[in-house]
């Protein structure tokens, strides 16, 4: 027994430390790439939610001929008398969707299933649109951006393109603003990209992505 107690190595400090510097240096490595591959997670999940809200919206302007704006509900959706449009935010007691009125008055509206944590928000070219009036709610902008990521996703109802932006006063946990959004993209015309300021040519801060 004497012998084999005798005869018991264990790691020395050296090996120790060597194996504690290389666990140092695989962390090092691994814990950024993690949270680049989470970020890239949640703008994922915001793109494909601005993606659904335009395909939402072309619905909507088959069944009324008008686009619609975001619209927020205490409890379940319920169209309302559209207006300017608010972000609306997934994972909350919302129920959240577009409204529109037709060209006869009518209220319209259709909801949107978010996922958590992403803001959405869709403007069309009027406030609110008129009965009667051709044009009105023709087209619309919309965009949005998952809290946890780190970039700004947009579409116009007259072009077929994503746009992306990395805003800079929107890093991750900074949640989307209306008004943030429209300070970037300052036009809603009927006919045109709203992103592009030139063929080809993008708003500032703006890729397609």
């Amino acid at each position: 027994m004497k012998k084999i107690v005798r005869n018991a190595k264990g790691f020395t400090l050296v090996e120790l430390m060597i194996v504690v510097a290389i666990i140092g240096i695989l962390a090092a490595i691994a814990i950024p790439q993690f949270a680049a591959y989470r970020i890239r997670g949640f703008n994922s999940a915001a793109v494909s939610d601005v993606k659904n809200l335009a395909t939402t919206e072309s619905a909507m302007f088959a069944d009324w001929q008008r686009y619609g704006t975001t619209q927020a509900n205490a409890g379940a959706f319920v169209a309302a008398v559209p207006a300017a449009g608010v972000a609306i935010l997934g994972g909350d007691a919302n129920g959240d969707g577009i409204s529109t009125a037709d060209f006869g008055g009518a209220t319209h509206g259709m909801a949107i299933s978010i996922s958590n944590g992403v803001t959405l928000f869709a403007i069309t070219n009027v406030a609110v649109p008129a009965a009667g009036v051709a044009g009105n709610a023709a087209t619309f902008i919309a965009a949005g951006k998952h809290l946890s990521g780190d970039t700004t996703y947009g579409v116009d109802g007259d072009s077929s393109v994503t746009y992306q932006s990395a805003l800079a006063t929107l890093p991750v946990n900074t949640a989307l603003t209306t008004a943030l959004f429209i300070a970037s993209i300052t036009t809603n015309a009927v006919g045109a990209d709203d992103f592009l300021v030139a063929a080809g040519t993008p708003v500032a801060g703006w890729t397609a992505k």
